[in-house]
């Protein structure tokens, strides 16, 4: 009988592993690919919000016009804190140092109830809600998805123009608003995208101290919406402008 021939295991050419020169190369090149992917990802993601936060707006805009459509050409009533008027757009609210306790966020008395508001039926088709603390619901519309843990348990992300109630400034009468009356409706503030941690009410009030710096950030933008139902993204500086004692009154008070 012929010996059996041994199997030679010699390695095989092409299959040895990484040397750690190759393994930092490959390391360093993650990394750079990382650096460069993340900032991407994340101005994709914020764009999203924003265009979400976009669309919450022109749809309440909306609302506000067929509800003015029912109401004798009224816009409806911006509200304050826990004041639940018939035409108050969304009911409750809270003092404005609970905003910055987070052991309150979850109390009974916090958050404010769109469910209850004037606007509900327009902007959801659902029924309106008699006005009862306990319920908690969210609803998406009211909601800008860049407001946080804060703006969750407020509930309501976005303020009506604190200048459309009738006892809010001279010469608007005690109906309110009325949209036959408007002038330069597309450069009056209808609704904003008011900062969480300064919504007390769902009324923004452009006089307030905060004011001018109130609004949650889109890539250095704030979203707000006109008394024509349109949508803008404006710049700080914008924002800064029409805030200003010498313009707000063109841009907030509807017959000016």
């Amino acid at each position: 009988m012929l010996p059996r021939a041994e199997t030679s295991r010699r390695p095989v050419p092409g299959r040895g592993g990484f040397t750690l020169v190759e393994l930092m190369a490959v390391i360093v090149i993650v990394g750079v690919l990382g650096s460069l992917i993340l900032p991407a990802l994340v101005h994709a993601r914020d764009s999203a919000r924003g265009t979400v936060c976009r669309s919450n707006l022109r749809q309440l805009s909306i609302g506000a016009m067929n509800y003015a459509d029912d109401n004798g050409n009224t816009l409806p009533w911006c509200g304050g804190s826990d004041r639940n008027l018939p035409a108050d757009w969304v009911f409750g609210g809270q003092p404005l140092a609970d905003l910055s306790n987070p052991l309150l966020w979850k109390s009974q008395s916090f958050g404010l109830h769109a469910e209850s508001g004037s606007l509900f039926p327009y902007v959801t088709g659902g029924q309106r809600v008699a006005y009862d603390e306990n319920i908690r619901t969210v609803y998406s519309v009211y909601q800008c998805p860049s407001s946080g843990a804060l703006g969750a348990a407020v509930r309501v992300n976005f303020a009506l123009n604190g200048w459309v109630d009738g006892s809010a400034r001279p010469g608007i009468g005690p109906r309110g608003v009325m949209t036959a009356e408007v002038t330069h409706a597309a450069d009056k503030v209808l609704f904003t995208n008011e900062d969480p941690q300064s919504m007390r009410n769902a009324a923004f009030m452009p006089g307030d101290p905060s004011s001018s710096g109130a609004f949650v950030d889109h890539e250095g933008r704030a979203n707000f919406s006109f008394m024509d139902a349109h949508v803008e993204s404006l710049r700080k500086r914008e924002v800064l402008r029409i805030t200003t004692p010498q313009l707000r009154d063109y841009f907030f008070h509807a017959y000016k």
